[in-house]
């Protein structure tokens, strides 16, 4: 077994070992101690010992209740649904409450109204508390909360304003932060041409000088390449971190410095021939092919030396030549350019072109060399190893050519259209309100992957042009304002505008630099990258409405709740203390809850992840983490993780990173407007930085956030939406091993085209290898009389297979409108009145209270209509899970349309 192999083992044991973990834990919480000779030592005993909860005289199958993400929307209809499972007596028969998104606000919910008052929370969530008929605050609380974010309406509402006014605050923070950097970036041109007009001037021993630098990295960047290539064992090969660092940076800087030795050489060497500046040129690719015969000849030693090492030296030697007469001609062009008109303008073509001229003379003569040895063994491996560092070499050449003609031309474009130059200021921000306002809602951004049809592609090709309109405004405005600044700062420092060449200019404008830099730096660390995202706005007021109004009359009569905001410290409990929420008559909760976030991965190595992007993270009264970067305790992660923020993530829809939904380009949008509801978090790997509220020093991450490079591997991990890996919370329900599975898909799916479903269906084969499988689904869209509001599944887990004991079971029930009038008559005036009903968009959290109800009685009318009431005699035919009362109906109810087997015939896939 090869070393890969073995670790590719032990990382899967680790993987196991964390599952255990967390529900072996679980299972001592939730069952106690388990019977017979189930130890829990192992992951195929703790699945034996949670099957064998279906066996004796009082079977207690594991049971779960999943809320799905889609905001409001879902949690008013969920309502209904916990509703009507608490009048039939069955929602305390769920051992576990899995939330995700907008399901996680009424999960929320009902989690701290149970920990307030258990008994009360199931007894008088369907009741009326007393003769007037009204009902318990908690609810009464909810209706008054179900615009959440603005509780009052209007244009004069305190409510609207001050969120208006936390948004415009915390976006101004952050650009105290993202100004000074992205002027940063603009000022790295501007220095490279200042510094080469002034280098035109110095004296010939300075660009010599040049020269042997940029050899001596040249050589360093051709060291990583022949080790990357040539190495024979794992350790000596080079990983990405390690190419960019010890590869691409040099060659970047060997650049600059053959960009600097060019701009003299018409000075100095002004009647230089061709031949002997390729000459020149060549130099740096002598002192390589010596430092390759070394290494071959040290490889030789060690026994590790290639058969053909001599044709290797022989072509490396005339490709080499190449890349050096190309880097020579190149240099003999920018001494032209050079002499052709006085500095600075007269450079900016080299450095514009300079660093993509380097990496386009090595990339030919990798061809050759590529070609040269196309008979060695290695020589397919050789391929792809120059095509991987030439990839790079590209980005970085096509990067910095956009980034430095965009900033150094931009004077005489704005010279040119001097009465159209305002004018982007409204175009290029109404461009990026556009791509960061649409983009924000993932449906938008669904990928190609997911659907292949003209209007995904149409929609993302709108976005990623006003993304890019938004950015090439934005450089252009604030070059301008750069621009007035230096002439500004240089005057003061007593040195020449900078159409005239002179070392001091170029100190000012590295100074100019250097300040930039600092002011980011010393910002990075009070502008909290957490505190001043748009979470905190979002956590705050979803704590408020949800969690606030479980706490009844005596939140409301709080001393602790502040008159003037209506917010309190005491509404949002720790998630720890949620374990005891609700005891049953053995001592052992009920509903314990799982929140479903999703850990971002856009930059992970893993390639069979370049769909999903995420993993699944869960935050649980006992643990937070998941089984690749492993788990802490949820008492000390995040210095103490509370409901509220638990909730927030869950419900980070609008965030610039966003699992399988992420836009790179649209993500670097919506971090610089601070549509930022994710949230940073120490990775469980690293148990001190998991113990933290978030990073100390949020300029790195902020870094990560806009350009994609969230990773598990890091100190900090991107927490978001559970929806952006899975919306229905139905993938770790699984995972545990539930027997009944009942799903609230509140997600907005107009056309049924179950894209959610599908999604953990396609997840729980390919990560846990467990088939569930569908007779058929009749959930039709709106408008079809013969459909129905639920489908019924089987779980085939595999630890069953070869056994006699029964599968699993899913109940899937969504949202639906018939048009028969079958549904109660304020859902029905409701929907003739809005169309889209019961699918209204995701983006609408602004619910009315005719929107509310109308989705809270469907929610209870459905659970109603297919469970009805429970068989007066056990049935001793259905199968041993949590509805067993109600099986009959229920299948009956899911076959009704159904032409094959009688209903009572349950022993084929349902």
């Amino acid at each position: 077994m090869g070393r890969r192999e073995s670790n590719s083992a032990a990382e899967r044991e680790r993987q196991e070992s964390n599952t255990l973990r967390i529900l072996a834990e679980e299972y001592r919480v939730i069952h106690g101690t388990p019977p017979g000779n189930h130890n829990l030592e192992t992951l195929g005993n703790l699945y034996g010992a949670v099957h064998a909860l279906r066996d004796g005289d009082h079977p207690q199958p594991r049971a779960a209740l999943c809320l799905s993400g889609g905001g409001i929307r879902s949690a008013s209809f969920a309502l209904g649904v916990l509703q009507a499972f608490a009048a039939k007596g069955l929602l305390d028969r769920f051992h576990y409450l899995s939330t995700v998104s907008g399901g996680g606000y009424i999960g929320g919910w009902l989690t701290a109204w149970r920990r307030n008052n258990a008994a009360a929370a199931l007894a008088e969530l369907n009741k009326r508390a007393n003769a007037l008929g009204r009902e318990p605050e908690e609810l009464r609380g909810l209706r008054a909360n179900s615009n959440y974010l603005t509780p009052k309406l209007g244009l004069m509402s305190a409510d609207t304003w001050a969120m208006a006014a936390l948004y415009l605050r915390n976006v101004l923070l952050n650009w105290l932060i993202y100004l000074p950097l992205i002027v940063a970036a603009i000022l790295v041109p501007v220095l490279a041409q200042t510094t080469m007009a002034a280098a035109i001037y110095w004296p010939a021993i300075v660009h010599h000088t040049f020269l042997l630098g940029s050899a001596l990295l040249l050589v360093m960047s051709l060291n990583t390449s022949i080790r990357g290539r040539l190495a024979s064992t794992r350790k000596d090969r080079v990983t990405q971190g390690r190419f960019l660092r010890q590869e691409l940076l040099p060659l970047y800087v060997a650049a600059m410095l053959i960009c600097l030795y060019s701009v003299g050489e018409y000075r100095t060497h002004a009647h230089r021939t061709f031949f002997n500046t390729v000459t020149i040129g060549s130099g740096a690719v002598v002192a390589a092919v010596l430092y390759l015969t070394a290494w071959l000849w040290f490889a030789r030693s060690r026994g590790r030396l290639p058969d053909e090492w001599l044709k290797l030296i022989a072509a490396w030697t005339v490709s080499g030549a190449i890349a050096g007469a190309l880097i020579g001609w190149g240099i003999e062009i920018a001494s032209d350019l050079a002499s052709s008109s006085p500095p600075p303008n007269s450079v900016r073509l080299v450095v514009v072109f300079g660093v993509g001229w380097i990496a386009g003379s090595l990339f030919i003569a990798e061809a050759v060399y590529l070609g040269l040895t196309s008979y060695t063994p290695k020589s397919d491996d050789d391929r792809e190893w120059l095509a991987r560092s030439s990839g790079w070499f590209l980005a970085l050449s096509i990067g910095w050519a956009l980034l430095s003609a965009l900033v150094l031309f931009a004077p005489n474009l704005r010279d040119a259209c001097q009465q159209w130059f305002w004018a982007l200021v409204p175009i290029g921000g109404g461009a990026g309100a556009i791509a960061a306002g649409v983009g924000s809602s993932a449906k938008t951004l669904t990928g190609l992957f997911d659907r292949k049809n003209g209007e995904s592609v149409s929609m993302t090709a709108v976005l990623t042009v006003a993304s890019i309109v938004f950015l090439v405004a934005l450089t252009v405005v604030i070059g301008k304002g750069v621009d007035t600044a230096l002439d500004w700062w240089i005057g003061m420092l007593g040195q020449y505008p900078r159409d005239f060449a002179n070392i001091g200019t170029a100190v000012a404008v590295g100074a100019g630099l250097a300040i930039c830099v600092a002011i980011v730096v010393g910002l990075s660390v009070p502008i909290n990258v957490n505190r001043f995202s748009s979470h905190s706005l979002y956590r705050n007021r979803l704590a408020r409405a949800f969690l606030g109004s479980a706490r009844g009359e005596a939140g409301l009569d709080s001393d602790t709740r502040d008159p003037l905001t209506g917010f309190d410290a005491r509404d949002n409990p720790p998630m720890s203390e949620l374990a005891t929420a609700s005891v049953d008559s053995n001592g052992h909760p009920r509903l314990f809850h799982v929140v479903n976030v999703a850990l971002n991965v856009v930059s992970s190595k893993n390639t069979a992840w370049q769909e999903r992007k995420a993993q699944s993270f869960v935050l649980t009264p006992q643990l937070a983490g998941n089984e690749y970067v492993g788990f802490c305790d949820t008492k000390e992660y995040g210095d103490g993780i509370t409901l509220g923020t638990a909730m927030a993530i869950s419900g980070a829809a609008a965030s610039p990173n966003q699992g399988y939904h992420s836009s790179p380009l649209i993500g670097l949008i919506m971090t610089l407007f601070n549509v930022r509801l994710g949230w940073w978090l120490g990775n469980p790997k690293y148990p001190r930085k998991a113990m933290r509220a978030g990073p100390k020093w949020g300029i790195f991450q902020v870094a990560k956030e806009l350009f994609g490079l969230t990773d598990d591997d890091n100190a900090y991990v991107y927490l978001s939406d559970g929806g952006h890996f899975e919306n229905l919370g139905l993938y770790e329900m699984v995972r545990r091993r539930c027997h009944m599975i009942v799903v609230s898909d509140g997600g907005c799916d107009e056309k049924c085209a179950f894209e959610d479903l599908g999604n953990a269906v396609r997840k729980i084969w390919i990560d846990f290898g467990i088939r569930i499988e569908f007779k058929k689904i009749e959930i039709k869209k709106r408008g079809v009389d013969k459909a129905l509001y639920c489908a019924l599944g089987r779980i085939y887990y595999p630890e069953l297979d070869g056994t006699k004991r029964e599968p699993g079971y899913v109940l899937y029930i969504k949202p639906g409108f018939h048009d028969n009038g079958t549904e109660p008559p304020d859902v029905c005036a409701y929907a003739l009145a809005n169309l889209t009903f019961p699918h209204e968009t995701t983006a609408d959290q602004f619910f009315s209270e005719s929107q509310f109800e109308s989705y809270r009685s469907l929610g209870k009318f459905i659970v109603d209509t297919i469970l009805g009431e429970p068989a007066s005699q056990p049935d001793k035919s259905a199968p041993t899970v949590a509805l067993q009362p109600y099986w009959k109906r229920l299948s009956e109810y899911i076959t009704q349309y159904d032409s094959g087997p009688p209903a009572a015939k349950l022993d084929q896939p349902i």
